[in-house]
């Protein structure tokens, strides 16, 4: 859907600004997508020059008790802030900012703290890189091991100070890990 609207956006803006026949145009292109293809429901702002265009929900977030979508409906987006993480950190590369493949220590205040493995050759060097390749070997606690966490940096201490046992070996192979995001988004 999201495809649809930048296509659809990118061929009715051969100017600069985008008018209002293309925003009602797009405006009932997705509607009829809606209806058509049974898609629960999404939200779309269209911002331009940091002016909002066009600001509207269709379908419906629940489809069980038939709530309506609006512009404002919140989403679970699951994993695909992983794609924004990942995007945002290579552009900082770019810019010169961060270095992947540099360990976390010396980058990230606290990191030499927080990121550090305990045991083994690879002590102090997970980078960036590492995280976002899942091959740090750490597993994925996605229970409630760390709802007792009082803070984020608590919570990484306990992360990647816990479990030895059921660690896999450092960059020896991918261990998918949802935690390892949060950190690289720190």
């Amino acid at each position: 859907m999201l495809l649809l609207c930048l296509l659809f956006l990118a061929g009715v803006t051969g100017s600069s600004s985008i008018s209002a026949d293309a925003l009602n145009a797009l405006d009932n292109k997705i509607e009829k997508v809606v209806q058509c293809h049974g898609l629960a429901g999404l939200s779309l702002t269209v911002v331009q020059d940091g002016d909002t265009l066009f600001h509207r929900g269709y379908g419906h977030s629940d489809l069980s008790l038939l709530t309506t979508v609006t512009p404002d409906t919140l989403y679970a987006i699951g994993s695909v802030s992983k794609q924004f993480t990942s995007f945002l950190l290579e552009y900082y590369q770019e810019q010169g900012l961060i270095d992947l493949e540099q360990p976390l220590a010396p980058q990230l205040a606290g990191a030499d703290e927080i990121f550090r493995i305990t045991s083994g050759s690879e002590n102090g060097q997970i980078n960036v890189k590492d995280l976002l390749s899942h091959r740090t070997g750490l597993p994925n606690y996605m229970g409630l091991e760390f709802l007792g966490s009082s803070t984020r940096a608590q919570l990484f201490r306990d992360l990647f100070y816990s479990e030895q046992d059921m660690r896999k070996e450092y960059r020896g192979s991918w261990h998918y890990n949802n935690w390892l995001y949060v950190a690289a988004a720190r």
